[in-house]
């Protein structure tokens, strides 16, 4: 279906932008959808390049912003997810497309979540309250207590975790956004234009030694040192490595024969437990610059 889509947004500028910000909308329902919305704007500007992408956006954008502007009175509930997810994504295809290396789109991914972090702290000294401020605005902090029966001062105390939470996790998710909807678009393009040219562009994926070296140097420090912003860079750490880790476990499985069974299983135990699996995969992901798992284990 979603390949199929792809070929139609093929076609020309139109017919990208009319994919692109139709499922920018569904998002606003479907959340997940902001991953296929970022991934057609990618395989935009992984086979047609930089123009070409932009005028998709400024298309797509527009078309989104005039539809929620009519439907809810307000464009930004559409600006604001375009802006966060589809620039970046946006960025790193560009890099992929030009060096033709995964490994360099996923380092400049990790770039740009340390530039996020560290602008989102400069920007504003304490960022979390500003979730907190945007809780209040809702009525949270007010309308909770009596809704679930709880005191006034833990709802306050939980809904003060959840937005430190949500800001030491923030830059994250925008690169492993951008990550995944850059690497379905790749599968489409494979797809589409060099079958079976992506799996083994995939397994192959290594970050290199220094990258590596930053990786353990930001998870020591984030581990020493209470520090949302350090927490916030290890975060984002996480993020780009999980795929190096993923990459590794689909070579063993190639290289060793094993059953496809083994892939669907541990992506079940990545949704259900992400966290848990992103140290996981991510620790497999770092060692393996030096201990080289693929070669290590294959038959």
């Amino acid at each position: 279906m979603f390949t199929g889509l792809a070929s139609f947004s093929m076609k020309g500028l139109w017919q990208a932008s009319l994919i692109a910000a139709t499922t920018l909308v569904l998002a606003l329902l479907f959340p997940l959808f902001v991953w296929l919305s970022g991934a057609f704007v990618a395989l935009v500007f992984l086979r047609k390049g930089f123009l070409p992408g932009l005028q998709v956006i400024l298309i797509a954008g527009i078309g989104a912003s005039l539809f929620t502007w009519f439907a809810t009175g307000s464009a930004l509930v559409v600006l604001a997810p375009a802006l966060l997810f589809w620039v970046p994504t946006a960025v790193i295809s560009l890099v992929l497309r030009n060096t033709v290396v995964l490994a360099n789109s996923f380092l400049v991914a990790a770039v740009l979540g340390f530039l996020i972090v560290i602008g989102m702290f400069l920007w504003h000294s304490d960022p979390s309250s500003v979730w907190l401020q945007a809780f209040d605005e809702m009525g949270l902090v007010a309308d909770l207590p009596a809704q679930i029966t709880v005191d006034p001062e833990t709802v306050e105390g939980f809904l003060t975790e959840i937005s430190r939470l949500m800001t030491v996790s923030l830059a994250g998710m925008i690169v492993l956004s951008a990550l995944i909807s850059m690497l379905l678009a790749r599968v489409w393009q494979a797809t589409l234009y060099n079958p079976g040219g992506f799996g083994k562009e995939f397994r192959l994926l290594h970050l290199g030694q220094v990258p590596a070296l930053i990786a353990v140097l930001v998870a020591a420090l984030s581990m020493a040192v209470q520090n949302d912003i350090l927490l916030a860079l290890f975060v984002v750490v996480l993020c780009v490595y999980l795929f190096q880790g993923l990459a590794v476990f689909h070579a063993l499985i190639v290289s060793r024969s094993m059953s496809k069974g083994w892939l669907f299983g541990l992506y079940i135990l990545l949704v259900v437990l992400l966290p848990q699996m992103a140290v996981l995969l991510s620790t497999v992901g770092v060692s393996d610059t030096w201990l080289n798992w693929r070669q290590r284990f294959a038959k």
